[in-house]
């Protein structure tokens, strides 16, 4: 539907069509629970039963799914020590601050929990859909090779930019350092991946 909140049914309709780009982009994997028939079909592993696709149960976003028990990052201070928590302390804040943790900590980290909010917490966050995309995520644009520091943008600063920069940018097919994605896998929108 463009805005993302389709995401298991596309990826399953999609599983079904013979040549599918998104099957075999690996890209059937965005905001639902694989069955061991898709992980199958998108090269993923899973521990998903056979049949259909896990039906979800009642969301702010349907098709999106979580574990309460899921970590991710909060914040990192300034001793460079990381606040981690959990998508059940997310679940027990307000709309609003639920809002701000999702869309503005996108920051990930560096130790054993790497994830931001909005990848671990999906259906609290709503950004489960297969063109989800926020303005603030962070993306890898470059460097990290030959001792050269790597280099990051935003999803904002990519869409500031020449039309040019942005299908340049949005061509880099994997990171060269860090823990963060590529534009395409990121800002699909702006790269208008897989139709976004």
């Amino acid at each position: 539907d463009n805005a993302g909140r389709d995401g298991c049914q596309v990826c399953w309709g999609e599983l079904g069509k013979a040549g599918s780009n998104l099957v075999k982009k690996g890209k059937c994997v965005v905001g639902c629970t694989l069955t061991a028939e898709m992980a199958a079909k998108c090269g993923v592993v899973t521990d998903a039963p056979t049949g259909s696709p896990t039906a979800a149960t009642a969301s702010p976003t349907p098709g999106c799914t979580q574990s309460v028990r899921s970590k991710f990052l909060l914040k990192v201070n300034k001793k460079s020590v990381e606040t981690i928590k959990t998508c059940r302390w997310l679940d027990t804040k307000n709309a609003k601050q639920q809002k701000k943790i999702c869309s503005k900590f996108v920051t990930h980290g560096t130790g054993k929990v790497q994830d931001a909010a909005q990848e671990a917490c999906q259906k609290t966050c709503r950004s489960c859909g297969a063109c989800y995309q926020n303005s603030n995520s962070i993306f890898f644009a470059g460097g990290g090779k030959n001792g050269k520091d790597p280099v990051y943008l935003t999803c904002e600063r990519l869409k500031r930019r020449k039309k040019s920069q942005q299908r340049k940018l949005c061509k880099i097919r994997a990171a060269a350092a860090g823990t963060y994605g590529v534009a395409k896998e990121v800002c699909k929108g702006i790269c208008q991946t897989d139709g976004c």
